[in-house]
């Protein structure tokens, strides 16, 4: 977890719970959410941060190329919660805000937006890695190639042509060799 976490191990801590203490006693605290999710990997351990955070930063950094992600988010939340605008006591439009955004959330127009944007940090992701790889592909057969299948079809077809005239020619050799043969048989047995 994020430095900022130090209040969410403290609550944990105080928690009458076992396992939320046992959490709290397991905490750990990196320097940022990427250096969290590549020791998730590495380390074979979890890490916590908020799902929208972890799911965008999954999306973009730990995203193979064909579409598979290197880490899993869980279905449930540790700590639910949503968030919220601070406003004024008194405001007269806090009701305005309060009905247009239940009318965003009910129309699921916030978990569309979301699922748009991570959708597009996963194909962008994707697209970048899948362009990183051809460029790699590109380095390394930029020097010398080996003879492939194509560069051979000509010599292949020119050695099937001398081999199909080769055996023609033989077969017209042993033609006239037999007829001289039968030739000369004819003659000897014409004489007699």
């Amino acid at each position: 977890m994020q430095p900022y976490g130090q209040e969410f191990r403290s609550v944990f801590a105080k928690s009458d719970l076992p396992v939320f203490q046992k959490l709290a006693h397991l905490m750990d605290f990196v320097p940022s959410m990427y250096e969290g999710q590549r020791q998730a990997i590495s380390r074979k351990q979890a890490h916590l941060e908020n799902r929208r955070s972890q799911q965008h930063s999954i999306a973009e950094w730990f995203t193979l190329p064909d579409g598979n992600e290197l880490l899993y988010v869980g279905k449930e939340d540790i700590v639910p919660g949503g968030s919220g605008w601070p406003l004024p006591h008194d405001a007269p439009y806090r009701d305005a805000i309060d009905r247009h955004l239940m009318g965003v959330i009910e129309a699921g127009l916030y978990e569309k937006w979301a699922a748009d944007l991570l959708f597009n940090v996963q194909v962008e992701s994707r697209k970048k890695k899948q362009d990183q790889r051809q460029a790699n592909v590109v380095k390394v057969s930029s020097g010398p190639q080996g003879l492939s299948m194509c560069h051979l079809q000509g010599a292949f077809i020119v050695l099937l042509l001398g081999f199909a005239l080769s055996c023609l020619t033989f077969a017209v050799e042993i033609l006239n060799i037999s007829a001289y043969l039968y030739s000369i048989n004819y003659l000897k047995f014409r004489k007699l």
